[in-house]
């Protein structure tokens, strides 16, 4: 009886270290991955829901008016941004492309950023939880969408404007 007792123990320990080294090997897999970058707005492939909203200068903005753009989201009190601000404003626009910079957050808060950006881009501010903003899914600041001539997103940026982590942008 005491040797069947012995035996099976034994089986049973060999089962643990043979699972406990399965476990082992995928783990180690899991740590030699590179951190997942998380998606801020809409996917590539994807458009923005429908939207209306007004610019800073009383111009119209809607899904069906920014086919071919570069939409920046911008929040204030925002390290990031402030950060990526700069380069926003030094890029060039592609021939055609409109350059729409969205600043969402309180007026007093974002009034500042509204100013900086007036000259360069078509400047939007919203509340939290605008149209815009929803209709692009954003979820982190700052962010770039770039959308291709069917108002599709091209490609999300992330970030700044991150051309290193995204050779598909010039």
């Amino acid at each position: 009886m005491c040797a069947l007792l012995t035996a099976g123990s034994l089986l049973l320990n060999l089962g643990v270290v043979r699972r406990l080294r399965e476990h082992e090997s995928v783990l180690s897999e899991i740590r030699m991955r590179p951190p997942a970058t998380p998606v801020l707005a809409i996917e590539p492939g994807e458009s923005p829901t429908p939207f209306e909203a007004v610019d800073v200068d009383g111009r119209e903005l809607t899904n069906r008016t920014i086919a071919f753009s570069r939409v920046t989201f911008f929040t204030a009190d925002c390290q990031a941004c402030e950060k990526a601000l700069p380069e926003f404003l030094a890029r060039p626009a592609a021939d055609g492309e409109q350059t729409i910079a969205v600043v969402v957050g309180p007026e007093p808060a974002t009034a500042d950023q509204v100013e900086r950006l007036r000259d360069r881009a078509r400047v939007v501010r919203e509340d939290f939880g605008g149209p815009v903003s929803t209709a692009f899914g954003v979820r982190g600041f700052p962010v770039t969408v770039l959308l291709d001539e069917d108002g599709r997103a091209a490609t999300d940026l992330g970030g700044s404007d991150a051309a290193a982590r995204n050779a598909l942008v010039s």
